[in-house]
């Protein structure tokens, strides 16, 4: 590697000429070797690129009025193109929106659908909690009439079920008991 090193430098030190300042320490012979070194790669390089641009430039600018007319032709085109993408953008655009609408209303209607699938399910509890109230309340009548003697109260709690809860079948029931009881009253009076 070493070899490879020196027999670089000295091919730089041909490639530079003599130099009449010669200094007296190692590290400053080696700089200036690198500095020529350098020197020597950047004027190889800068005829390396410059070369081929100058020759790549005389082609261009002679070619030129030739590309100026295609280029001229295809910006048209582009040109029609840009704008034919451009309103099939709008329309796709457009359809976007009104997809996007819709599965909004969509969502709102599922949320809303939801919403009164709860309320159908608590409506439902309630009028099974009321049914089973205005059972209650006949089943304690009819114990109230029958078991305990109770008849004048059980009459009253009768009354009340057909009040408070009108459209039940619990108020049909009270008022079948009634009518019942009117029933017997006539015939016991008939048959006193």
């Amino acid at each position: 590697m070493e070899d490879r090193i020196q027999n670089i430098l000295k091919k730089a030190d041909q490639a530079a000429g003599k130099t009449t300042n010669i200094p007296s320490n190692l590290t400053d012979i080696i700089r200036l070797r690198a500095q020529r070194k350098h020197t020597t790669n950047a004027v190889f390089v800068t005829l390396f690129v410059s070369v081929p641009l100058a020759i790549l430039g005389t082609w261009f600018l002679a070619d030129r009025p030739t590309q100026i007319a295609h280029q001229d032709v295809k910006i048209e085109t582009i040109q029609h193109k840009v704008s034919q993408l451009e309103k099939s953008t709008e329309t796709t655009l457009a359809l976007i929106d009104k997809i996007l609408d819709r599965e909004e209303r969509l969502r709102r209607i599922d949320e809303l659908e939801a919403k009164v699938a709860k309320m159908d399910d608590s409506l439902n509890q309630v009028r099974l909690e009321f049914d089973k109230t205005a059972f209650i309340l006949v089943n304690n009548a009819n114990r109230m009439y029958d078991e305990l003697d109770m008849k004048r109260p059980a009459i009253e709690e009768y009354k009340r079920i057909i009040s408070l809860y009108p459209q039940s079948r619990w108020a049909e029931v009270a008022k079948q008991k009634l009518l019942e009881i009117k029933n017997e009253k006539n015939r016991k009076g008939d048959l006193l």
